[in-house]
């Protein structure tokens, strides 16, 4: 085994660089044999769950043996699963181990990967000298931690004494987030959920209507795990479980091990069709994603969202109550090439005018935006609407609000942003008109939607790939962004998009909490941004079901699930409960930004315990990471023209075999071998199809001289194909346009179509998008040539006779497609419905 550990060598790239990097593992914890090995077929690693239910390890492992050929095959071992002392198969080459999973002491000498939820597990896996680290986040299924992928993937990677000990991501995992993650630094993806609606993946047929329909809100954390039950009555009774009833319910099938990401696999099948597809798209597209955001500038200087907004950088700092209401701060941002927002919240009118009156002086003319909540009472919402309009800031960002709304402020000049929780919501926006978004992750402070960051941000551009008139399309990804490798993930991530014309940026939040400006400014105080640096957690305070805000660990969230579980314990109605949880929030945000609050009727100030014990610090998850102050420009900076460096830094190694050829269908029509058969029959045989020309093909006599003198053949031998026959209707071409298309293109469409039925295609699915057709073929066809002496007769000798007009063809419509050799492989595309 000890020549097995080379592959973990992050140096040897050509031992393990591609194979590894699309590293699969069976879903559902479930062992599934076919589809790991059409993974190796594909010269991909993959691990095969060994699953909860001891009674079939030695039937799988025995099956293991049987296999023929299995390199790069691992076990992955669940969480808290313990393997009984049963012999390894000498085929398996490495081993994934859950949280608390354990092995055999004979197997110690395998190559170890650990599956970790936190920093924490990571630090201690390492101690233990393990070969690899998956960055298991919150979005995906089964035991997770508190921290999305994306998240904690960032930590893992610069996580001190690491070395080179490569890292994987799991969860959120899609075409788009893989070439996030290796843009990151990741060293490979784990491939999972995605694949469950692939036809190698062989699960309970049960669950595939369910799995087709979700949309990744479906799944539920229960003790720990992520899990997707199918009906209400299965999530009360598991809700009653105890962590080892659930383990055992998992063993059963009573519940799967299926986190948000769920939802990607529909969108990965509809895009690849198989297990081959998929992993050859993601070795062509990563790397071209990555070179594309660089082609593109995506984050740099005057990017196309800059230029849009007239501002340097594709930034905009996202909208923060009891944050952004500061002129200065806004002035701050905007010197620094970013686009600022203050944040209109639940002002009155009169305080909203004073800070627009304020702010517009400070700007001197430099854009700047206002967030207002699109679900505020409509009085004051209207109110502060029209104030809008009558200052006209250069942007809005409306949260929770409704096309109806952006529309009235798009027809004024004025961009406007609506937020947009879920893929559902993109598509009525879209078809409603809307052009401007926000797709923001559930990493992201205050009040948060319900998916992470990877799983919405795939969703999202999965369907705007589709967008009609992608040109009209602003976007702006946030929700754990704050450095420039962060950066870069978003910019390899939304590359094809951009390349589509879609202008892209970012927008911050937590990250501006960090600097410098934000104290000298006012929008903080010193001990909050303090508390922050010091943070190294977040939490949700959950009022109600779907209303959720992420802030720091603090005495006022201790007193707030204190009250929460009394709440339960005296049976108040869930909607009281969740009202009167959600007025004991009012005014906490102001304590720990402002160190304000009201006593008696007035604003006075508070000592640091009371805001401490009192305040709500409301703040991404992302803030763990930052633990020193940079100015605005520093941060800028970094996350534009950081983020390009570090792109341009990422090398990924060329796979020995990246696209494979192979010769899998074969068809052919040649003088007297008008099929494949006939060919390699004459083959064999020494068959000489050559022949003398006939006079149904030229004048022989006219063109033929023996000593070949100027204008004259010296043969008048050669190889004929012979009628062949062509039915226009089975590839729907008008009989009446034949006359004007080149045999050539009609005979290589029907050869070629002969092609893909010797290949077995005729009936059998595959990615007729990703197929291309790729035709060698010389110009001066018969056809062409009598074009061209209809054309140049009357240059020459004047009005064509009557005999010459009765037989030359005729120009039409037909006339240029159907005499261009280059239209070939297009004719033979677009009949044949390929899209490569």
């Amino acid at each position: 085994m000890e020549s097995e550990r080379r592959i973990w060598a992050a140096t040897d790239t050509a031992a393990w660089g591609d194979r590894f990097r699309w590293l699969g593992l069976t879903p559902l914890e479930r062992p599934d044999l076919g589809l790991a090995q059409a993974f190796m077929r594909q010269e991909a690693a993959v691990a095969v769950s060994v699953g909860r239910d001891a009674s079939v390890w030695a039937d799988l492992f025995n099956d293991i043996r049987a296999l023929r050929s299995c390199r790069g095959l691992g076990l992955a071992i669940p969480d808290h699963v313990q393997m009984a002392a049963l012999e390894l198969p000498a085929a398996i080459e490495f081993v994934i181990l859950g949280e608390g999973a354990g092995v055999p002491e004979a197997w110690h000498a395998l190559p170890v990967i650990a599956q970790v939820t936190s920093v924490e597990q990571a630090e201690l896996a390492l101690q233990r000298q393990v070969h690899g680290l998956i960055a298991k986040g919150q979005d995906s299924g089964g035991w997770v931690g508190q921290e999305s992928s994306f998240i904690l993937l960032q930590r893992l990677l610069s996580l001190p004494g690491r070395g080179d000990i490569p890292v994987w991501a799991q969860g959120g995992i899609g075409l788009q987030t893989a070439a996030a993650a290796i843009a990151g630094g990741a060293s490979g993806v784990i491939l999972d959920a995605a694949l469950t609606l692939l036809p190698e993946c062989r699960w309970h047929s049960t669950w595939r209507p369910q799995l087709t329909a979700m949309d990744g809100s479906e799944v539920r954390d229960m003790a720990g795990y992520q899990l997707y039950v199918r009906t209400p009555g299965d999530v009360a009774l598991l809700e009653t479980m105890s962590v080892d009833q659930i383990r055992q319910g998992l063993a059963e099938e009573r519940c799967l091990p299926l986190g948000q990401d769920a939802n990607l696999a529909l969108s990965v099948s509809e895009a690849c069709g198989h297990v081959e597809v998929l992993l050859q798209t993601l070795r062509l597209n990563v790397p071209a994603q990555i070179e594309q955001a660089v082609e593109l500038n995506l984050l740099g200087e005057h990017s196309p969202w800059a230029r849009s907004h007239g501002v340097q950088w594709a930034i905009a700092q996202g909208p923060m109550t009891r944050v952004s209401d500061t002129p200065e701060f806004c002035e701050a941002v905007a010197s620094a090439g970013g686009l600022p927002f203050l944040v209109f919240s639940l002002m009155k009118e009169e305080a909203c005018r004073q800070l627009l009156v304020a702010t517009q002086e400070r700007m001197q003319g430099r854009p700047f935006g206002v967030g207002v909540l699109g679900f505020a009472d409509p009085q004051l919402l209207q109110a502060q609407l029209d104030l809008i309009k009558t200052y006209r800031p250069a942007a809005v960002l409306l949260a929770g609000g409704r096309p109806a709304q952006a529309r009235g402020l798009m027809e004024q000049g004025i961009a406007a942003y609506l937020h947009v929780p879920s893929p559902g919501l993109l598509r009525l926006f879209l078809e409603e008109g809307a052009t401007h978004f926000v797709f923001e992750g559930r990493e992201c402070g205050g009040h948060v939607g319900p998916r992470y960051s990877f799983v919405l941000w795939q969703q999202m551009i999965s369907l705007l790939l589709k967008a009609e008139q992608p040109q009209r399309l602003h976007v702006l990804f946030a929700g754990g962004i704050h450095d420039a490798r962060s950066a870069a993930m978003v910019a390899a991530m939304a590359a094809p998009l951009a390349a589509q014309g879609i202008r892209v940026g970012i927008l911050m939040g937590s990250a501006y909490l960090a600097t410098h400006e934000a104290v000298q400014c006012a929008a903080i105080v010193e001990h909050c941004q303090q508390r922050l640096l010091d943070a190294t957690s977040t939490v949700l305070v959950e009022s109600a079901p779907g209303h959720a805000i992420r802030c720091l660990p603090s005495g006022f969230v201790d007193h707030f699930r204190q009250e929460k579980l009394r709440l339960q314990r005296e049976g108040v109605d869930p909607r009281t409960a969740g009202s009167l949880l959600e007025t004991m929030t009012v005014g906490r945000l102001r304590i720990a930004t402002k160190a304000l609050d009201y006593q008696e009727g007035h604003l006075v100030a508070v000592d640091e315990k009371i805001q401490d014990d009192q305040g709500m610090f409301m703040i991404g998850q992302n803030i763990v990471m930052k633990k020193h102050v940079q100015s605005v420009a520093q941060l800028h900076a970094d996350v534009s023209l950081g983020a390009m460096q570090h792109l341009r830094a990422v090398n990924l190694s060329k796979p020995h075999r990246l696209a494979p050829i192979a010769v899998v269908g074969m068809a052919c029509l040649y003088p007297e071998a008008e099929d494949l058969e006939s060919y390699w029959a004459h083959i064999m045989e020494g068959h000489d199809a050559v022949r003398e020309v006939s006079s149904d093909r030229w004048n022989a006599d006219f063109y033929y001289d023996s000593e070949g003198r100027e204008g004259k053949s010296i043969s008048r031998w050669g190889g004929f194909i012979g009628k062949t026959a062509f039915d226009p209707l089975a590839f729907g071409i008008p009989p009446q346009s034949l006359a004007a298309i080149e045999p050539v293109q009609l005979l290589s469409l029907q050869v070629a179509q002969q092609a893909l039925h010797d290949a077995g295609y005729a009936q059998k699915y595959f990615d007729r998008d990703k197929t291309s057709v790729i035709f060698g073929a010389e110009s001066g066809m018969d056809l062409a040539n009598q074009y061209n002496f209809r054309n140049l007769y009357g240059q020459y000798l004047g009005d064509l006779p009557d005999n010459l007009d009765k037989v030359l063809p005729k120009l039409s419509e037909d006339s240029f497609p159907g005499v261009l050799v280059n239209v070939i492989s297009g004719r033979i595309a677009n009949r044949l419905g390929l899209g490569g």
